[in-house]
């Protein structure tokens, strides 16, 4: 490998310059991934039970259980998943944050507090016309909300 071939683009399928990325990334000899959509959001829990029964029973939905996990499915299609916490893979707080569109920012949020979540961040304001916050819910789990 000669020095011009870590600064030039790597070419990408096709043929317009690409990124190279990270060591070890493919850059342009693969196909792109075709991401369809959100299917599902896991978070981890140490009472995934109790915690997916507080999401159902604010969100007025059917909370599901097999195996130890609980799930709601939501009105977007998007399962919602509780898994329990694993120390050795998916330790409690090491979930990724999801964010739920909501239509009135301010509403959820006092929603949410009266039926016992705490404010964890925010809301603070990301573009002219959204704001976003975090709560924390009775067992743990924070949860994001994203809307006007």
């Amino acid at each position: 490998m000669d020095d011009r071939s870590l600064t030039e683009p790597v070419a990408a399928s096709d043929g317009k310059p690409g990124d190279r990325g990270h060591p070890g990334d493919p850059g342009g000899a693969l196909e792109p991934l075709e991401l369809l959509g959100v299917r599902a959001v896991m978070v981890f829990s140490d009472d995934p039970a109790g915690s997916c029964r507080w999401w159902a029973n604010l969100l007025g939905l059917e909370m599901h259980t097999e195996d130890g996990f609980c799930w709601v499915d939501t009105p977007a299609g998007i399962e919602l998943g509780f898994h329990p916490s694993d120390d050795g893979r998916n330790p409690f707080g090491s979930s990724t944050v999801p964010y739920w569109r909501v239509p009135d920012l301010d509403a959820a949020l006092a929603r949410l507090e009266a039926a016992g979540a705490r404010r964890h961040r925010g809301p603070i304001r990301v573009d002219p016309t959204r704001r976003i916050a975090q709560v924390t819910d009775p067992f743990g789990v924070v949860m994001g909300i994203d809307g006007p």
